[in-house]
């Protein structure tokens, strides 16, 4: 046991203990320096600066565009060039149904093809009698060959195949190449829609669509797919001279007949 600094080990020691009577007045505490706080500086806010909201400006929404199904709009001086691979198909099939629903496949383009020409098949397969009644002499051969071509994976639609999208699509299609000065013309026996689909100048196997607001300027109509001209014996030398001329074709003043026909046949292959 412990009492102030003295050691107790025997109880019997604790009666040494005399009595203790604290008082404050026995205690000495030296006084505490007199510490002054600094008064603090008077600091005052700066006023805000008055700053008003400019009024925002009045903004209306534009409605959104409708788009639909539709011939597209035609404007001066403009062409719809297709970056797919078989051009010639989707320049028809947007002069029928509108770059509007071109735009709508977005990326599902080969599919949308094969859906279509898988609908010219059943079509035909159903009557082919439309087939036999455009400008153009179409066969049962020719019939067969086309479905063909429809069922098959192509670069490019053919010459033959556009018979079919004419008929199926009820639009007469001019085929344009102005650099030879020729063009190919594909009528069925109704159409509510016409195409003016040019050849590009630059790059073989590419199409682009005229919109433009007026019809573009007629070149030389070949006679059909299958003979771009009619026999020779049905011309004579002055109507071949005048169609030389058209296709921009140069001739000899002692050029015969024969081969005036030939140099023009030559010209106006479709390659």
């Amino acid at each position: 046991m412990f009492y102030g600094i003295e050691l107790f080990k025997n109880p019997a020691d604790l009666e040494s203990l005399q009595p203790f009577f604290y008082r404050e007045a026995d205690v000495q505490v030296e006084p505490m320096a007199d510490v002054q706080a600094e008064p603090m500086a008077d600091v005052q806010a700066e006023p805000m600066a008055d700053v008003q909201a400019e009024p925002m400006a009045d903004v209306q929404a534009e409605p959104p565009v409708d788009v639909l199904a539709e011939p597209p709009k035609k404007r001066s001086n403009e062409w719809f060039e297709p970056h797919q691979k078989d051009t010639l198909f989707w320049c028809v099939f947007a002069g029928v149904f509108g770059v509007s629903e071109y735009l709508l496949i977005h990326n599902k383009y080969a599919n949308r093809e094969w859906e279509e020409k898988q609908n010219m098949i059943v079509a035909f397969s159903k009557s082919s009698s439309e087939l036999r009644k455009t400008n153009h002499k179409i066969t049962l051969g020719n019939i067969k060959e086309m479905m063909s071509e429809y069922m098959t994976s192509q670069t490019t639609i053919t010459l033959l195949g556009l018979v079919g999208l004419s008929v199926h699509y009820k639009t007469q299609i001019y085929l344009m190449d102005d650099t030879k000065g020729i063009q190919y013309v594909y009528t069925p026996e109704t159409y509510s829609h016409q195409c003016f689909i040019f050849r590009d100048r630059t790059v073989k196997g590419k199409y682009r669509l005229f919109m433009g607001d007026d019809a573009p300027k007629p070149l030389f109509s070949l006679d059909s797919i299958a003979r771009p001209l009619r026999a020779v014996s049905t011309y004579k030398r002055e109507e071949l001279v005048h169609i030389a001329a058209e296709v921009n074709v140069v001739l000899g003043e002692k050029d015969k007949k024969e081969d005036i026909y030939r140099r023009i046949s030559e010209h106006v292959a479709w390659l």
